[in-house]
């Protein structure tokens, strides 16, 4: 795209978090976004919501351990750290 300094795709990829709702496919999401952009959370007690939202965990498991842990904790643990101001 010549009219943009970064492809405004990647840009999204990079600036852009989701929170799949449970019936998503997480994996679909996590190969479109990285898993390094995959949130858990779990809209409880929302209608939305899970019952049991660590019935999630179970979707999980074809992840490796870093990726599970990155989705779990790490991911939002990250966008919630307190920066300085600019």
């Amino acid at each position: 795209m010549p009219d943009f300094v970064e492809d405004p795709i990647e840009t999204l990829r990079q600036n852009w978090w989701i929170n799949p709702f449970w019936e998503d496919d997480v994996h679909e999401v996590a190969d479109i976004m990285g898993a390094d952009h995959v949130l858990f959370g779990s809209d409880w007690p929302h209608i939305e919501g899970m019952p049991n939202p660590l019935d999630y965990v179970t979707e999980l498991k074809a992840f490796s351990d870093s990726d599970r842990k990155k989705i779990l904790l790490d991911n939002v643990s990250a966008l919630n750290e307190l920066r300085p101001a600019r």
